[in-house]
C-alpha cells in the first residue's frame, strides 16, 4: 500500500493522521494516539488504546505495516521540458546502475526510469546535475 493511500483511507474513516521523520500517529481526537506505523521498519506497528480501535483502521494499519518499505512510495517518472524525439514522443530521465551515470531517453524497460520524490528532491537540489526546478514534469508511474 502507497503512503498516499493509506493517509487518505485514515482520514477518511474520520481519523487525524501526523507524522514524524519515524512514525505515523493516528488520533481519534487530534490528542490521544490509538496507533502507531513505523516509517523505516516493515511489520512495526504499536497500539496505545486498543479497545477503541475499529477493525478497519486496525486492518488498515496491519496492511500498511506489511507494506515493504521501498513499495510505499510512489513512483514518478520524469519528463524532461523541451526535449522530445523527432516523431514527438517526450524524453524522460533514465539511470544506467551499470556505468551509474544519468542520461535523457524514452521509458524503456532496460534501465531505471521510475524515482521516488526523495531521489527528484535530491537530484534537482545538486548544483552539479542537469535537473533543475522548472526543466521537467513527473508523470506518476505505475
Amino acid at each position: 500500500m502507497k503512503t498516499k493511500e493509506f493517509i487518505e483511507k485514515v482520514e477518511s474513516m474520520g481519523y487525524k493522521i501526523y507524522e514524524t521523520e519515524y512514525k505515523f500517529y493516528v488520533s481519534d481526537d487530534g490528542e490521544r494516539t490509538l496507533l502507531t506505523v513505523s516509517k523505516c521498519h516493515q511489520f512495526k506497528t504499536g497500539l496505545d488504546y486498543p479497545d477503541q480501535l475499529t477493525p478497519e483502521l486496525f486492518s488498515l494499519a496491519v496492511e500498511y505495516a506489511k507494506t515493504p518499505i521501498s513499495k510505499r512510495s510512489a513512483k514518478y517518472h520524469v519528463a524532461i521540458k523541451g526535449l522530445s524525439l523527432s516523431n514527438g514522443e517526450r524524453l524522460y530521465l533514465n539511470f544506467d546502475p551499470i556505468n551509474s551515470n544519468y542520461f535523457v531517453s524514452n521509458l524503456n524497460g532496460y534501465f531505471k526510469n521510475k524515482f521516488t520524490e526523495d531521489e527528484i528532491y535530491k537530484l534537482v537540489n545538486d548544483q552539479d546535475f542537469f535537473l533543475q526546478t522548472g526543466n521537467y514534469e513527473t508523470e506518476e508511474a505505475e
